[in-house]
């Protein structure tokens, strides 16, 4: 999908590097966002099984929203 995105050849590389970027921030992040959330509540460590699905479906909306890079068929040739 980040090789369908790039206008040109030599914009794979930034597109490649700002996934990683957006991937990593996302392990980093989550993990402490969702721990924040946690503690604001009072330790109530049931809340990681409510907020945990949220982001998973925001996740889902964002995805929904990507129009380029989609999967094509290949021609097989026999």
């Amino acid at each position: 999908m980040v090789v369908d995105t790039a206008a040109s050849d030599a914009d794979v590389g930034t597109y490649t590097g700002l996934y990683y970027i957006a991937s990593q921030l996302a392990a980093v992040v989550g993990p402490t966002l969702n721990g924040l959330i946690v503690e604001w509540f009072g330790n109530d460590y049931n809340l990681i099984f409510v907020v945990t699905p949220l982001f998973f479906l925001f996740a889902i909306l964002c995805m929904l929203q990507v129009t380029k890079g989609e999967a094509k068929t290949e021609q097989v040739i026999a």
